[in-house]
């Protein structure tokens, strides 16, 4: 039997051709969806437009000119140089693609025809065809042979236009015009993936959309209706920003003790049930996990505002990124070129982050003592969930630490019910243990914010380096002092007990009506976290000579502008 062969087929009007796999989406709305998957490269990217590049598309109607306007500055920012940089892996999504019909006026031809099913005979092989010889034509195998396809159109009757894509295909083109590139062998060898759409009506007996409604829904599907990835999982997942490296580590830590059975589990290590870290949503809205205080963002957010800083920012980079990794100890040192991270590096800046920051960091979450309390709480939960009901408790667990199983598994309605009254102790226990100020973004960011400049500032004074988690294990002696005195209790309890801390503590971390206020990583800086810092200061002037104290008289200052 002989193997079908893309069409070639000669006719005048159809004068452009692209081969690939046959799909058809069916006929929902009375109106037919036929498509060909392919691959293009450089040299045909001309031939695709933008709807702002067909001429008079300018008179359309508003509702009609659906694509978004080109953002030049992210394709020369960001896209652009991902594509050019020969260190980095590539990969783009399929560009999708619409055939549409043109018209007198250079309009488009709005209603959409009955397509019948033909069948032609092609250099001996037989194809079933969609469309005619003046537009496009689809054509597929009539053996059923579906990767042996094509499509074909008149270039002078029909626009190839980017219902998806437009700025992956601008990068693609402003490359491709580039007269100064010394790259154009590494265009001309990538291969585009791309989904090439015809539409047409189903039958005449029943309305159906005009071809641009048709257009314009699908392109309002593709870019609100499908879900995009979230904020959370984007950064679980992103090995080229030094921030979100270091935040994976930071739950992967939780995450690798819990895994093991409980009776092998570090008890005294920061639980995964504490951290957010699958941020589920239901209906748009966040769920988060009842026992966690804290979700992948918030980590991030210690790492991006106050531990490493913002890798994009040099001065960030130069003052914190580098040094507090201990990146300026590689060969060759790292400097601002070496970020966004390629593989390598962050290969290099995760196991730097590990060795020296990692102990320091989940010292502190660990030896806060309301989340010290907190984590034995939840410990002493699980170990009592187990020894009454077995398998039950630690099928529950395991569904509250990594999610709920959808395999059939025995006893599913006693696991339910487990997880369930375990979701409610949660919530109780926490307010227990930990003071309110410490539940909230503030609490941990003042905490961050205090640690990162007090770390600064103690090595300047002293005029030394000192380790990670020596420095960590003096902050959190001073920090749980702090927080014996009630700095972090709700407004309501200082209310009551008359204590005098509300005088400092409004219109920096409450308002005159008891509301948390100046949360905001950059007002925590001038806010509670300048107040964190100069407190654990005098706790320490208290224990020595020293006039520590002073050291801080600018950042005291600061609460005050």
């Amino acid at each position: 039997m002989l193997t079908p062969q893309p069409p070639n087929i000669t006719l005048p009007a159809l004068n452009q051709t692209m081969p690939g796999f046959y799909g058809e989406f069916g006929h929902g709305g009375n109106v037919e969806v036929r498509f060909i998957q392919s691959v293009i490269t450089s040299d045909f990217l001309s031939k695709i437009k933008l709807i702002e590049q067909i001429s008079g598309s300018e008179r359309w109607n508003i509702k009609d000119l659906f694509q978004r306007n080109v953002d030049h500055d992210r394709v020369n920012q960001e896209i652009l140089p991902y594509l050019r940089d020969p260190n980095r892996v590539q990969f783009i999504p399929p560009l999708t693609l619409v055939l549409l019909p043109m018209g007198e006026g250079n309009n488009v031809i709005d209603s959409l025809e009955v397509v019948e099913k033909q069948e032609e005979s092609v250099d001996g092989y037989s194809y079933n065809t969609y469309g005619d010889d003046e537009y496009f034509k689809f054509y597929d195998s009539a053996q059923g042979h579906h990767q042996f396809a094509s499509v074909k159109w008149n270039d002078s009757k029909v626009n190839l236009v980017a219902v998806d894509g437009q700025h992956r295909l601008t990068a693609f083109k402003t490359w491709m015009d580039d007269p100064d590139k010394t790259d154009a062998d590494r265009l001309e060898s990538m291969s585009i993936p791309v989904v090439i759409l015809g539409f047409s009506r189903y039958s005449d007996h029943f309305n159906s959309a005009s071809l641009l409604d048709v257009v314009r829904n699908t392109f309002v599907y593709i870019n609100s209706k499908s879900q995009k990835i979230n904020e959370s999982r984007r950064i679980l997942l992103d090995d080229e920003s030094a921030t979100c490296v270091c935040t994976q580590e930071v739950v992967q830590y939780a995450h690798q003790n819990d895994q093991k059975e409980f009776e092998e589990i570090d008890t005294n290590k920061i639980p995964l049930m504490m951290i957010d870290w699958r941020a589920e949503e239901k209906e748009g809205r966040p769920q988060p996990l009842a026992s966690s205080i804290f979700s992948v963002r918030d980590v991030h957010d210690w790492m991006h505002e106050f531990i490493l800083g913002d890798p994009d920012n040099k001065s960030d980079v130069n003052k914190k990124t580098i040094p507090r990794l201990l990146l300026n100890q590689e060969i060759p040192s790292f400097n601002q070129t070496n970020f966004p991270l390629v593989h390598k590096d962050s290969d290099t800046l995760r196991n730097r982050f590990k060795e020296h920051l990692l102990p320091s960091v989940v010292y502190v979450l660990e030896n806060i003592n309301p989340y010290s309390d907190y984590i034995k709480e939840l410990r002493k939960l699980e170990r009592q969930s187990i020894e009454q009901a077995d398998s039950v408790g630690r099928h529950a667990f395991k569904w509250i630490s990594f999610g709920k199983s959808s395999a059939s598994i025995l006893n599913r309605e006693a696991i339910e019910a487990e997880y369930n009254r375990l979701s409610l102790r949660f919530g109780s226990t926490k307010e227990d243990c930990i003071p309110k100020l410490l539940t909230r973004d503030i609490g941990i960011r003042s905490v961050w914010s205090a640690f990162s400049s007090l770390k600064d500032e103690l090595d300047n004074f002293y005029e030394l380096t000192q380790d990670w988690k020596d420095f960590s294990e003096w902050f959190v002696d001073m920090l749980n002092q702090v927080i014996n005195d009630g700095w972090f209790v709700s407004y309501e309890e200082l209310l009551e007990d008359g204590s005098k801390n509300i005088e400092f503590l409004t219109h920096i971390a409450y308002g005159p009506s008891g509301n948390v206020i100046n949360y905001k990583p950059s007002a925590v800086n001038n806010g509670l976290g300048a107040l964190l810092a100069m407190l654990i200061m005098k706790k320490m002037e208290s224990r020595t000579s020293l006039p520590m104290f002073g050291i801080m008289e600018k950042r005291i200052l600061s609460l005050f502008r």
